[in-house]
């Protein structure tokens, strides 16, 4: 039985990076009557869409929901390479590989978002602004809420310029990555106390 549940994650770990090649050929428009873009088209789309339609995970045009249909392909990995060895499914493995894979969806969000307000608070130094660049006016119309939000709880709603909201949004956000991942270290020492 260890063999066929180690086949099982071996074609899992597959499939996923067939979805990780489909989401690059979707940055490629030129290639979507390509044979092949058109096979893991027809192989990953009926996946990847089922999280896509959920719009947990999107923010304006820009999506996320990969991230979390990786995360059920890991998961699902994983559980298949613990039944494979053996040594049985426990509470404790269960939950910590559902927490870890959790806090890596949410990190991975949170560092992109970092990435994008970083390379936004760069743009603000330079001669391009939002209303001649489509791409800069499709971020800030998406995202300077989210910005907002973050730097009026942290100042109370006091005034702020546009570059110090990034640069606050930003900060923040790497605190919380930071903070976070002591506290799933944390969780996941306690976890190994979990006689079950």
């Amino acid at each position: 039985m260890g063999m066929a549940f180690s086949a099982i994650a071996g074609l899992i770990s597959i499939y996923s990076f067939m979805c990780i090649i489909r989401i690059f050929l979707t940055w490629a428009p030129g290639l979507s009557y390509n044979p092949v873009t058109r096979f893991f088209s027809r192989v990953c789309d009926p996946f990847l869409n089922i999280f896509s339609r959920t719009g947990l995970l999107r923010f304006g045009q820009f999506d996320f929901s990969p991230l979390l249909a990786f995360a059920v392909l890991s998961f699902l990995e994983r559980l298949f390479t613990i039944l494979a060895s053996g040594s049985g499914l426990t509470l404790a493995a269960m939950l910590t590989t559902l927490i870890t894979l959790v806090w890596i969806i949410t990190r991975d969000i949170l560092i992109i978002l970092i990435a994008i307000i970083l390379i936004r608070f760069i743009i603000t130094f330079t001669k391009f602004d939002s209303y001649s660049n489509s791409m800069l006016s499709a971020f800030d119309y998406n995202f300077n809420p989210f910005i907002y939000n973050i730097t009026n709880f942290i100042t109370g709603k006091k005034p702020v310029n546009y570059r110090k909201s990034l640069a606050i949004a930003g900060i923040a956000l790497a605190l919380l990555v930071f903070l976070g991942n002591l506290a799933v270290q944390k969780i996941l020492m306690l976890i190994v106390y979990i006689p079950l």
